[in-house]
């Protein structure tokens, strides 16, 4: 909701990424046929540059994204019965530290401590594999 207030830096910042210049623009944004979620998740720089500059709010929003991808991986690590180890991918995964912090926290929390961040994209696993085939 918009309390009339000026945009803090991430707001500042996700308004220059989008390419408007009112935060009402943002929710029109959202709902236009144009954007959809990988638009939405290329915003995520806003996000993770701020929190870099010291934004605190920025710190917070990565710090319960790493927390709640935990949550999400210790059920599925109770669901499937397996001790590990977790592996964290993705852009945001595999190049965040304070995501990774986050992530690795959240887990320790359930006693999950093996926790790996893949240091190249995945698909690049499959193309060693088929490279290696007869």
């Amino acid at each position: 909701m918009n309390k009339g207030l000026e945009p803090d830096g991430l707001t500042a910042a996700l308004l220059e990424s989008c390419g408007v210049d009112d935060p009402n623009k943002l929710i029109a944004l959202f709902h236009s046929e144009d954007t959809d979620r990988r638009y939405w998740a290329q915003r995520a720089t806003a996000v993770v540059e701020t929190a870099r500059e010291g934004l605190e709010i920025s710190r917070q929003l990565l710090d319960q994204a790493g927390r709640d991808l935990a949550e999400l991986a210790a059920q599925a690590v109770r669901q499937l019965g397996l001790p590990g180890p977790v592996i964290l991918g993705g852009g945001l995964g595999m190049n965040v530290e304070p995501l990774q912090s986050a992530f690795r926290a959240g887990l320790a929390a359930h006693g999950i401590t093996d926790v790996r961040v893949l240091d190249q994209e995945p698909v690049f696993g499959v193309l060693r594999i088929v490279a290696e085939l007869p």
